[in-house]
């Protein structure tokens, strides 16, 4: 493990948060919030996923390219002369840093061989699909927790999850390309995800290889000899690579209880009609939760064209639950004051505290998952805010997906 040497305490009442990190140069990837969950009250809330928290929407995918710089760095020996340009965006988020990163990421082609990339949903799907675009000669798949009319190719559990259930659904030709199997998940904690999908792998694809990537990487060294020893167990390779890597301890508690989440009262909205692209059971074909090679750059660009002309000013683009990469990729090509964040199952306490990143929460039926309660956190006001959805949605389900937002224009486009 890297010589930890940063330590910061977040002090919620009795419960105290400790964590120490190794060196990075990356800023502030992170802010603490708080769960109502009995295996870990607490959470990291990412400053660069584009989640819980509106930012520019390059920054996740800048995240994504230096994952795959760090991982290639790691394979190959060989140093990548544009880290240090996608390192300042993420360090200073600085606008026009950003903007020179994000045009180095878009450049990316690292040739890691013949690989399999899965990112992990919900949180990772459009990290995952970050990592795919900057690495040649790879496919893409990502797990889903949505339940799809075609049998299950891969299941496993990501037990400290809000919902546990993971599936894939990719043909199953994807899992037997190549001998390395990358892995892309937000955060590491111990590692138990990770090995779970291994050893469902494991037991109908034989791989040699295994990489995990991640923002953060919470393992501690009883973590990383059990990892080790699963490997060794398994008879493969098994190494994880991270952007900060460091250790979490807990001392006291605290207790939460159930609060209200606000539902908002916006009521009007405007369907858009964009570009199409091919669909399959009602879902983009080529996001990755059937498997893809595809790149979606040239149709997100069109997308972006077709959304342009409506914008005033502060522009919000949403994405909805495991959609996030299109949305992310179309807010990318929108120009200067576009934000993104997404709607997601995870209920994060809103608590009132100095510098605590969870200012209000807003709870919906998604219209996508009708069963399903969505959260969304920190809406501000914009001048148009443009939600985009992967399937259909009636007018009714939409009136519930609008109500949070602050805009004068709420625009709703259907893919």
């Amino acid at each position: 493990m890297e010589k930890l040497t940063k330590t910061s305490v977040h002090r919620y009442e009795d419960l105290a948060v400790t964590v120490t990190t190794a060196p990075h140069n990356y800023g502030e990837l992170y802010k603490m919030a708080l769960r109502i969950n009995k295996k870990r009250a607490f959470l990291f809330v990412s400053t660069v996923l584009g989640k819980h928290l509106p930012l520019r929407p390059q920054l996740p995918l800048i995240a994504s390219a230096l994952l795959a710089v760090t991982y290639y760095e790691q394979t190959t020996g060989k140093q990548v002369a544009e880290r240090a340009v996608l390192a300042q965006a993420l360090q200073t988020k600085d606008e026009a840093a950003i903007m020179r990163a994000y045009e180095v990421a878009q450049q990316l082609t690292l040739n890691v061989g013949d690989a399999l990339v899965i990112g992990f949903a919900e949180t990772a799907t459009a990290l995952g699909h970050g990592v795919y675009d900057c690495l040649a000669n790879t496919h893409y798949i990502h797990s889903t927790r949505e339940v799809v009319d075609q049998p299950v190719t891969l299941y496993f559990e990501e037990e400290h999850s809000h919902a546990t259930d993971q599936r894939c659904y990719a043909d199953e030709a994807l899992f037997m390309r190549g001998d390395t199997i990358i892995l892309v998940d937000d955060e590491i904690t111990t590692g138990k995800t990770a090995m779970n999908i291994i050893a469902s792998l494991q037991e109908r694809f034989a791989h040699k290889k295994y990489v995990v990537l991640s923002l953060l990487d919470w393992r501690t060294a009883e973590h990383e000899a059990r990892t080790k020893d699963f490997a060794k167990q398994l008879g493969i390779e098994l190494q994880f690579y991270s952007l900060v890597r460091g250790t979490v301890t807990t001392s006291g508690a605290i207790a939460l209880q159930e609060q209200p989440s606000l539902t908002g009262e916006a009521a009007q909205f405007t369907r858009i009609t964009v570009p199409k692209a091919p669909k399959y059971q009602g879902y983009l074909r080529d996001t990755g939760r059937f498997g893809t090679n595809a790149s979606l750059a040239a149709y997100c660009q069109q997308v972006a064209q077709a959304l342009v002309p409506l914008r005033t000013g502060r522009t919000a683009v949403i994405g909805t639950g495991e959609f996030m990469y299109v949305p992310m990729k179309v807010a990318s090509y929108m120009g200067e004051d576009v934000w993104y964040h997404a709607t997601t199952r995870s209920p994060i306490y809103v608590y009132d505290a100095p510098q605590y990143p969870i200012t209000a929460r807003y709870q919906f039926q998604a219209p996508e998952e009708a069963a399903i309660t969505h959260y969304i956190y920190n809406v501000a006001q914009y001048d148009e805010v443009m939600i985009i959805l992967e399937r259909d949605a009636t007018d009714e389900q939409i009136a519930e997906l609008v109500r949070p937002f602050h805009a004068s224009t709420i625009y709703v486009v259907t893919m």
